[in-house]
């Protein structure tokens, strides 16, 4: 499901792009971020992610509003023993879990995520201007009068998607 559409990426970016050029940017980046980030998390869908165990804690790539279940092994095609919810506790802006005592080696989390969209729509919206800002030429000089050094494209590009990454707190 798309986050953006063309009507609300212009109302906030100025842009000579037809609607159809800007779509693809749109989804060019939607797809990109999805890609490198995984699916965004809206708050109500269900993930499983199996995480490696061995410590006390396990973390999740996403922070997590409730757990739906929480299995663990010790080999990869073991048989999965469930864990009662108090024999855990859950960290969830951390996208903590800690066990009361050693995870096994291989721990399955299922869980729901915090509602990631609005976040994502924000730098989203920063990544398309961004894109839309770039210029082909690295520098320009004109008789001393006039310079103009473009900034590394790719670093900025880089730094705003970075801001798409869950950090634990």
């Amino acid at each position: 499901m798309p986050l953006l559409d063309v009507a609300t990426v212009r109302t906030i970016v100025a842009t000579a792009l037809n609607d159809a050029d800007l779509a693809a940017l749109i989804t060019r980046e939607e797809t990109y971020a999805e890609r490198r980030f995984g699916t965004i998390a809206d708050g109500a869908a269900s993930r499983s992610e199996t995480l490696v165990g061995g410590q006390q804690n396990v973390f999740t790539t996403r922070s997590i509003t409730s757990v739906t279940s929480v299995t663990e092994r010790s080999t990869p095609g073991g048989t999965p023993s469930t864990i009662a919810a108090a024999n855990y506790q859950v960290w969830p802006a951390e996208g903590r879990i800690e066990r009361n005592g050693v995870w096994l080696r291989y721990v399955v989390v299922t869980y729901v995520a915090q509602d990631e969209r609005e976040r994502w729509r924000s730098s989203l919206i920063e990544v398309i201007r961004h894109a839309l800002e770039q210029t082909a030429m690295q520098s320009e000089n004109t008789g001393g009068e006039y310079q103009y050094s473009a900034p590394d494209w790719e670093m900025q590009r880089e730094r705003l998607y970075r801001r798409l990454q869950f950090i634990s707190i």
